[in-house]
């Protein structure tokens, strides 16, 4: 039990897996403008405008702002237009960003539903994962080590049955790959998550399941974690692992973060600390936490 349980802490506690993506839901929508076919307008310098456009032509567009002004562009200095849905506004009717990430914590994921489309890799000290985004509320992806062993799979069904009320539930399944493909992971587990991409929480459990040589032993795990955006380019972000073991203490693995985002957050760095606790003592891990998010 005791090799089982080194296994289970080594693979699903370092490792820092459970990666997916998930579409924007917001906190908050502008209920005035229900019925416009919003745009963000982005000009060569970088300055960005919000409405309706009224016309457009060769030379210039016409828009409607969000307060009620009209304002003329000219063709020749806007880099480009996208559509923008009513929910993707801010009280203050800002655009907010689409945050691939903000499902993401350090070991572990949340119920936030999934885009179809969306797709990331992270890089961190032990390996690089990989995520697509099947269907709306579905997402795949694999993760390793550096070495190749373990090779894991991950897949996430998420459902919102209110705007800041989220569920779901998902797998990570494996093996050692060349190292000892005879030896089985697997973690099934389920989400409950409260907020949006902004400010959320997240109560997580399930059960980590190792087999060896045709024997099989499972140690539940739970999990708190949440994030809060400080500004545009920050985020405060914090996640936790509580392991099980039978007839053995708990262990914790407790890690705070601070992510910060490029602009447009096609790509974030994350960088953060933590340390376990166990038979009653606390010790730090030795090296810093970092990971490197990209969109693809």
């Amino acid at each position: 039990m005791k090799k089982i349980t080194f296994i289970l802490i080594l693979i699903f506690a370092s490792m820092q897996s459970e990666a997916f993506f998930e579409n924007s839901v917001f906190s908050s929508e502008i209920d005035t403008l229900p019925t416009k076919e919003l745009s963000k307008i982005t000009k060569n310098d970088g300055s960005e405008f919000v409405g309706e456009i009224l016309s457009e032509d060769a030379r210039e567009i016409l828009v409607e702002l969000l307060d009620g002004r009209k304002v003329y562009i000219p063709a020749h200095e806007i880099k480009k237009i996208e559509k923008v849905k009513a929910g993707a506004l801010t009280d203050n009717g800002e655009v907010r960003e689409n945050e691939v990430f903000a499902t993401r914590y350090d070991f572990t994921t949340n119920a936030l539903p999934i885009e179809k489309g969306e797709s990331y890799y992270s890089i961190n000290l032990y390996g690089p994962e990989v995520h697509f985004g099947v269907s709306k509320n579905l997402g795949v992806g694999i993760l390793t080590t550096w070495f190749g062993t373990p090779m894991v799979g991950s897949v996430k069904y998420t459902y919102s049955v209110e705007k800041d009320f989220h569920i779901g539930v998902g797998a990570l399944v494996g093996t050692m790959s060349w190292a000892r493909p005879d030896i089985f992971l697997g973690l099934p587990f389920g989400m409950v998550t409260f907020g949006d991409k902004q400010k959320n929480i997240n109560f997580s459990g399930g059960y980590g399941i190792a087999g060896i040589d045709g024997e099989y032993s499972s140690i539940p795990l739970a999990s708190i974690a949440g994030m809060t955006k400080v500004n545009k380019n920050i985020t405060f972000v914090f996640d936790s692992i509580l392991l099980f073991p039978e007839d053995e203490g708990a262990v914790a693995v407790l890690t705070p973060a601070i992510r910060l985002h490029r602009k447009n957050n096609n790509s974030s760095f994350q960088f953060g600390f933590s340390a376990f606790r166990a038979d009653g003592e606390s010790f730090p891990l030795p090296l810093p936490n970092l990971k490197w998010y990209y969109k693809i």
